[in-house]
């Protein structure tokens, strides 16, 4: 995005827009931002800093860097009137194109599925959820260990404000590098005794006193689209995906479609590409502008001479 379309009240708006408390999070870093946008604009590295602040009002679930930290350090830097070391510049050289509209409404939609734990509809039986409740609700060694855990944890039960307590998270590979034990203090006790709970009954979690059964879910990350399958629930290849609306998900990310048909389509646009503008530039070379230009491509390639809009796509590719 250019930055004369860039504007406090628009970037606040899309932070407004986000789950996960992103507005409350990155609020007052956009407004020291914009604070010394001319700073920014007079700078160098102007187009690699404005990538950050577009990063930084994306959906968390794209940002792979974290970007409000990131963001924080560049206005420390810019108001003391230092330069950036070569590290950083290195960094701010790596940083990827923000994401388009398109993928940020997209993925914006999908986080706020997310944020309610709505992942029915991947599903193709999302009955069986129900009876995983009724199951979970009727056991009473379940019940027992919980109201124990409650009572003996008291203090330390801290439910987010919907009266939710996660389990700690699974990561990328099934590593947990960072879950070494720890039984120091109460907090870590009641962690490791909660997880321990969630895994036995294969839970995410608790809401109030309602146990939380592990769903089928499919998650975008900055990397790809996470598909997770909880133990307890049997596979079928055409019987268990909503394959339709995983792919929408992942196809956020800017996938193509793939297969042979495809990929022999893509390379013969690559050739053309390649052909029509090699042609275009001897057109230019000899002076010739606007529909002769056109014509003499098309009539070098072989083309019928009415697909001139078939050809200003194809000199427009990237």
């Amino acid at each position: 995005m250019p930055s004369a379309r860039r504007s406090l009240r628009l970037s606040l708006k899309r932070l407004r827009d986000l789950r996960f408390h992103r507005a409350e999070a990155c609020s007052d870093i956009v407004c020291d931002w914009f604070k010394i946008r001319n700073k920014i604009d007079r700078h160098p590295l102007a187009d690699d800093l404005w990538r950050v602040h577009d990063w930084l009002i994306a959906p968390l679930t794209l940002q792979a860097l974290d970007y409000r930290g990131l963001a924080k350090h560049i206005v420390e830097v810019l108001r003391t009137g230092e330069d950036f070391d070569g590290d950083m510049i290195l960094l701010l050289r790596l940083i990827d194109e923000p994401p388009s509209s398109r993928k940020v409404a997209l993925m914006t939609k999908h986080e706020a599925a997310v944020a309610e734990g709505l992942y029915d509809g991947l599903t193709k039986q999302p009955r069986r959820y129900e009876e995983l409740v009724m199951k979970m609700e009727a056991d009473q060694t379940l019940r027992t260990f919980w109201n124990r855990i409650r009572s003996h944890y008291a203090r330390q039960f801290r439910p987010n404000t919907r009266g939710v307590m996660r389990r700690t998270l699974s990561k990328e590979r099934g590593f947990s590098p960072c879950c070494a034990f720890n039984w120091k203090s109460k907090r870590d006790r009641f962690q490791i005794t909660f997880d321990a709970l969630c895994h036995r009954w294969c839970l995410y979690g608790y809401e109030k006193d309602t146990p939380l059964a592990l769903k089928l879910t499919a998650n975008s990350t900055p990397h790809g689209t996470m598909i997770f399958v909880p133990r307890g629930m049997s596979l079928a290849a055409n019987g268990t995906f909503v394959w339709k609306a995983i792919s929408q998900i992942h196809m956020a990310h800017g996938a193509s479609r793939q297969g042979d048909k495809l990929f022999e389509i893509r390379i013969q646009r690559s050739k053309d590409r390649i052909k029509a503008k090699q042609l275009d530039a001897e057109a230019r070379q000899m002076g010739l502008r606007g529909e002769p230009r056109y014509q003499y491509t098309l009539t070098k390639m072989g083309q019928l001479p009415n697909r001139v809009r078939w050809l200003k796509r194809l000199l427009h590719d990237c």
